[in-house]
């Protein structure tokens, strides 16, 4: 299910591909992470630079065949060669199409494939990454990728059966921060000698100290488990802790430090231990723990979009007036 092969940096039709450009490709994942609705992840890493990376984004694109490969049979069914007036068609530049980006460099290197042509898995998929320079227009070009084997159905029935659980019965909409964990060290409150954060409550990096503090938001449906009421009595008096367990599903994948916004609500909640339900060592569904951020804390600073959230309220009522079965 996953391709991870060296990319091919010697397309002729990308002109300025080879080891002129700055970066390079060290390997691509394509995996498929459910079939109704049909999900693809592309994830790719690059390998090692100290080029300042706000000067380069991505783009991804998505063919039916690949390089080389033809898209009929080319032998009769005894083996036979068989010629056909009709050339075979390749995943070059005029049939591939463009379906994501740009996308930030200084981003997480991943893109879900969530369109109307992906009804049908058992179709193979091509995909493509292109990383362009934005200052002169220079572009480096993937090999052609694909998911290898066949599709799980068992593990995508699971994880098909838990989406339509937790958008039409038990979820909530919720938004995801993933946390950065590199990228340009914080200007405002990163202190580069010593090596340390000098400041607790930085608007700019929200206590991570990388810029920006965390990725752009996803939204999903997650199941927020009723927490427990519970009180803490110490020397300086009680306090009362709000943990509770959270089911998601396999995209995206949460991992410690990272945030969880209850949209209805607008509570933040802190994640602090995770574990995975696998098939083949695939990830199906997650169980997240999660500790809730005070009202006070600079995380509940981070920007939000309004209207979106506006939008995802009105889908969530729409879904509760449906019959559940």
């Amino acid at each position: 299910m996953v391709s991870t092969p060296q990319a091919n940096f010697n397309d002729t039709n990308f002109p300025f591909a080879g080891n002129r450009f700055p970066l390079n490709f060290k390997s691509i994942q394509v995996i498929p992470l459910s079939r109704d609705p049909g999900k693809v992840l592309i994830q790719w890493e690059m390998l090692p630079t100290a080029i300042n990376l706000s000067d380069f984004e991505f783009y991804i694109d998505r063919g039916s065949t690949a390089d080389q490969i033809p898209a009929f049979q080319h032998v009769t069914i005894d083996g036979k060669p068989w010629v056909s007036s009709h050339p075979a068609t390749t995943t070059t530049s005029e049939n591939f199409k463009q379906i994501g980006g740009p996308l930030s460099a200084l981003d997480f290197y991943e893109f879900l494939d969530y369109t109307p042509e992906l009804r049908n898995l058992h179709r193979t998929y091509y995909y493509r990454v292109r990383v362009r320079r934005v200052s002169t227009q220079e572009e480096l070009g993937s090999a052609p990728m694909t998911w290898h084997g066949d599709l799980d159905l068992e593990a995508m029935y699971v994880v098909d059966e838990h989406n339509f659980m937790l958008e039409d019965t038990t979820g909530v909409p919720a938004l995801i921060y993933k946390r950065r964990r590199g990228g340009v060290a914080c200007e405002a409150c990163f202190d580069k000698i010593q090596n340390k954060r000098l400041a607790s409550h930085c608007k700019r990096c929200f206590g991570t100290n990388w810029e920006g503090g965390f990725h752009e938001p996803i939204d999903a449906y997650v199941d927020l488990s009723p927490h427990a009421n519970q009180t803490l009595i110490q020397e300086w008096g009680e306090t009362q802790p709000t943990e509770t367990d959270v089911l998601a599903t396999n995209y995206p994948l949460i991992f410690n430090g990272d945030l969880i916004r209850e949209i209805r609500k607008n509570r933040l909640w802190r994640v602090v231990r995770t574990r995975t339900t696998e098939k083949q060592r695939a990830p199906m569904l997650q169980f997240i723990r999660v500790t809730e951020v005070n009202p006070g804390d600079v995380e509940y600073q981070i920007p939000i979009d309004e209207a979106f959230v506006e939008q995802k309220i009105r889908e969530f009522e729409n879904y509760k007036k449906r019959r559940e079965f």
